[in-house]
């Protein structure tokens, strides 16, 4: 993530503009460069493309080439990460039971960098490590892609609701102090685990599915910002959310008003990512499926 100067008063605009629409599903993700070039991992298409800052040009960057295990393919891919470092994009390849990295060089193959790992979600510190969420051991690793030396940093103790397991993690993100926060999807909770804790913290959520303040209805989502506050997108509910670091409930900082397809309205906001300005990129799924970008409006 940029480093944003947002703020616990940061507003966006209510009405976003549809910059794109296509038939996106609940595990489709996207992510942003510094350019501002858009890309989307789709995932029953086994193919990452790219949209130009415009959204008037598609290239297929990664995949392309059907379901399969070559080096040229992806199988029902999850997740990516678009490495602005080395000018490449790390893939959660979910089918193939691998993440795999590819130059945008113009490569038409990717690098296997972990292979026989049951990966779902990705974060990546600035230091190079990989964070894994893995649904099936309830746990979060962090890896070295070079070693493959890897250790625990959350969960790993099983399914379970208290405070030193998960159950089926999804998104997770890593801030500056190395702190993993996780989204715990079958605990409709966000636990943030101390780097070299043994057990996590409740940020949000924790009292079930719900359409109250405190509540979410299948979040799919989490990203945190420099201040520690934790934003959400609560895909039921039709709304992104914002944690205040500290605060006691959540408040909605877009949608929130109904499903739909109107300009202020959200269907399933399965992803968003901030790009370098603060503007909030929503990817809606399925029936009214679309990508809005809301422009940041005060700070």
């Amino acid at each position: 993530m940029y480093n944003l100067s947002l703020t616990n008063i940061t507003k966006w605009r209510q009405y976003g503009i549809t910059v794109l629409i296509d038939s996106y599903v609940n595990s489709d993700t996207i992510d942003i460069d510094d350019s501002d070039n858009l890309y989307i991992c789709r995932h029953e298409h086994n193919h990452v493309e790219v949209w130009s800052n415009n959204f008037t040009e598609k290239r297929i960057v990664v995949g392309g080439n059907g379901n399969g295990s070559e080096t040229n393919q992806l199988s029902m891919p999850t997740d990516i990460i678009v490495n602005r470092k080395n000018n490449s994009i790390i893939i959660c390849d979910r089918g193939n039971r691998r993440i795999v990295q590819w130059s945008l060089r113009n490569t038409t193959n990717g690098n296997i960098l972990i292979s026989n790992i049951d990966c779902y979600k990705l974060a990546i510190d600035d230091q190079d490590y990989l964070y894994v969420s893995n649904r099936e051991q309830h746990e979060v690793r962090r890896w070295n892609v070079k070693t493959h030396e890897n250790i625990l940093v959350a969960g790993g103790n099983g399914p379970g609701d208290d405070s030193t397991r998960l159950h089926q993690p999804g998104s997770i993100f890593v801030d500056k102090d190395y702190s993993v926060y996780v989204l715990d999807d079958l605990n409709i909770r966000v636990m943030k685990w101390v780097k070299g804790a043994k057990e996590g913290i409740l940020v949000a959520g924790g009292y079930g599915e719900g359409e109250l303040s405190i509540q979410f209805y299948y979040p799919s989502t989490i990203i945190v910002d420099d201040f520690g506050n934790l934003y959400v997108s609560d895909r039921n509910n039709y709304r992104i959310m914002r944690r205040i670091n500290g605060a006691s409930d959540n408040t909605i900082i877009v949608g929130g008003n109904g499903y739909g397809n109107k300009s202020n309205q959200l269907s399933h906001p399965t992803d968003f990512v901030f790009d370098r300005y603060g503007n909030i990129y929503v990817l809606n799924s399925y029936d009214f499926s679309r990508i809005q970008k809301f422009y940041i409006a005060s700070n």
